[in-house]
């Protein structure tokens, strides 16, 4: 199943679980109200996960295009809607920048790396979401169950 499914499912399970049961406590009412607040939260990083990822594959691929290439024709932005054509003369330096308007020079495929190592700490983290996700998605089914049973009890 892919991610974007697991986060579907997840957040449908626990969507379907809070509006199938009308008899609930107040209290597990409010705490199904807070884990579906939580899953929103967790869809919603995972969504900026998405497109992180996709800027990391897009960057990834730029940088080894030009690895191949002992000059590149390239259109680089100025500013918001801006852009210049440019010549990289040399494409196997690359400024990267660190942080606080600092920026470090580093070679083409150390960059490389480093872009494929940021990606791959990025997907565990984006899997931990999920699990976490799944995770508050039980819980709300597992409240949901426990509820109804204590209904079916009470009759």
């Amino acid at each position: 199943m892919s991610k974007n499914a697991n986060q579907k499912n997840a957040s449908s399970k626990s969507n379907s679980s809070a509006s199938s049961e009308p008899t609930l406590s107040a209290e597990s009412a409010e705490t199904i109200k807070h884990i579906e607040s939580q899953i929103k939260q967790i869809d919603k990083q995972l969504g900026k996960f998405d497109a992180q990822l996709a800027r990391m594959d897009h960057g990834i691929a730029a940088l080894q295009q030009l690895s191949t290439q002992k000059k590149a024709e390239l259109l680089v932005q100025v500013t918001d809607g801006i852009f210049v054509n440019a010549t990289v003369t040399n494409p196997k330096d690359i400024v990267l920048a660190v942080g606080a308007d600092v920026a470090v020079q580093k070679d083409l495929n150390a960059t490389i790396l480093l872009l494929q190592q940021q990606k791959e700490l990025s997907l565990q983290y984006q899997q931990k979401l999920i699990e976490k996700m799944e995770s508050l998605a039980y819980q709300a089914d597992e409240l949901m169950q426990k509820e109804s049973e204590n209904s079916k009890s009470r009759k």
